[in-house]
């Protein structure tokens, strides 16, 4: 952007110098240089602003994968963060410290536990399935 600036700041000076009406005939060879330099100036500007341009391209190309790797991340992390939830919802109703909790006498009532938490991760996914979150 600011070299820009600067060639359209140097594109006036030469389109003014160039077309001065009031300019003697001895003038006549700088005025043609002017007007060279002016078309290259030209040139030169022009090709300043379609590298911007791709730049700029390029930079919404990046932003556009950046966002699509973090959308895949996000989608994934809230996929384990609900499969994850029944058996800690699980773990930590057998894990309070009160009295009747059932499994509690038995001598395997952790595999109890063990077993409703995956199986509320598995009904949890088929519901996912079922709902279209892995297409």
């Amino acid at each position: 952007m600011k070299l820009h600036r600067q060639l359209s700041g140097l594109r006036s000076i030469l389109r003014e110098f160039a077309e001065d009406e009031h300019a003697d005939d001895s003038h006549v060879a700088s005025r043609a240089a002017a007007e060279r330099l002016l078309r290259r100036i030209e040139t030169l500007d022009q090709e300043v602003q379609e590298v911007q341009d791709r730049a700029r391209f390029l930079q919404d190309e990046i932003a556009a994968k950046l966002a699509t790797i973090s959308n895949r991340h996000l989608y994934f992390l809230s996929i384990m963060t609900a499969l994850l939830m029944p058996p800690t919802l699980v773990t930590g109703f057998f894990g309070m410290n009160t009295g009747g909790l059932p499994f509690l006498e038995g001598a395997h009532g952790w595999i109890s536990a063990t077993l409703i938490g995956g199986l509320a991760s598995v009904c949890t996914l088929l519901l996912l399935k079922r709902l279209g979150f892995f297409d």
